[in-house]
């Protein structure tokens, strides 16, 4: 009894005390998540992005880890009319409406009639209302990404109108979520 209580005392204390740079490779060593409760509306056209109130930082420990983006976005085409879309993408860096800078995560699609887009094709909030009521949904997004720093990296959700109307990020008083994980590298 005595032996296995300094042998657990000694695990627990090792365990306890591993660093960033001790741990493996794939290890999950910070999460940040990061909550938006209101709502913000676009009406520019298909080919801008709008910034959402949807942010949040992480700073790496090592320029080698990696940031897991995950995003949970609640998303309204107002009025719904026919088939309409929102399209909804994360970006590194941040802005304002109008005036994002950084690196859009979703990669380059060319198959969208208004030219090349960036926007994954997942990433649409694709609404059949048919009336002239609003409609939501909802994108789930993820993304690994490498922003070799060990500075304050930031994200934020954009969003554009991809079919001529009135574009929400957020409505109907749901909250949408982005998840930001350091991942050893």
């Amino acid at each position: 009894a005595f032996v296995k209580t300094l042998v657990d005392s000694a695990v627990a204390t090792a365990v306890g005390n591993l660093t960033d740079a001790q741990m493996p490779a794939g290890s999950v060593l910070q999460v940040k998540n990061f909550h938006y409760d209101g709502t913000d509306d676009s009406t520019y056209g298909v080919s801008t992005h709008a910034f959402g109130g949807l942010t949040g930082a992480i700073t790496p420990s090592s320029s080698a880890n990696k940031i897991l983006v995950t995003m949970y976005v609640n998303c309204e085409e107002v009025p719904a009319f026919g088939n309409a879309m929102v399209g909804v993408t994360a970006y590194r860096g941040s802005g304002s409406i109008g005036s994002l800078s950084g690196t859009n995560l979703a990669p380059t699609s060319s198959s969208w009639p208004y030219g090349p887009i960036a926007d994954n094709v997942r990433n649409f909030c694709v609404f059949d209302g048919g009336g002239t009521g609003d409609s939501d949904g909802v994108v789930s997004f993820s993304h690994l990404d490498s922003p070799s720093s060990t500075s304050s990296v930031a994200y934020t959700v954009a969003f554009r109108n991809m079919s001529g109307t009135k574009a929400r990020l957020g409505g109907r008083g749901a909250q949408s979520t982005m998840t930001l994980m350091e991942i050893k590298g």
